[in-house]
């Protein structure tokens, strides 16, 4: 079985009895990379998801998750007021907060 990590093709052992195919979700949602954290995480709440991958042109480019915004953006919380801070929120595009080093693998994993 075979995958690739970072580009590279490596060799995978199966340490357990399910594919990948066979437990990962079929309908996703998704974020853009130019949206706004604010509308990343009303999505998160709304879809009851923590994670979100964020694609460009139908390719992954990386992925975003509720704690990535929050600690990225609720600090400004503690420095201005309620409506400023949620002026702010909107402020941020997720290329600021996601990660980009991700790893996947293919459905036959």
């Amino acid at each position: 079985m075979q995958s690739r990590l970072f580009g590279k093709r490596i060799a995978i052992q199966r340490f357990w009895p399910w594919l990948s195919k066979e437990i990962m979700a079929q309908n996703v949602y998704t974020v853009k990379s130019t949206d706004n954290a604010f509308h990343a995480f009303s999505e998160m709440m709304q879809y009851g998801v923590r994670h979100l991958p964020v694609m460009e042109r139908r390719k992954i480019v990386g992925i975003i998750s509720d704690r990535d915004i929050r600690q990225s953006i609720f600090p400004w919380q503690e420095k201005v007021g309620e409506k400023a801070f949620f002026a702010k929120v909107n402020e941020f595009k997720i290329s600021s907060v996601m990660k980009t080093e991700i790893i996947t693998v293919l459905p036959e994993t």
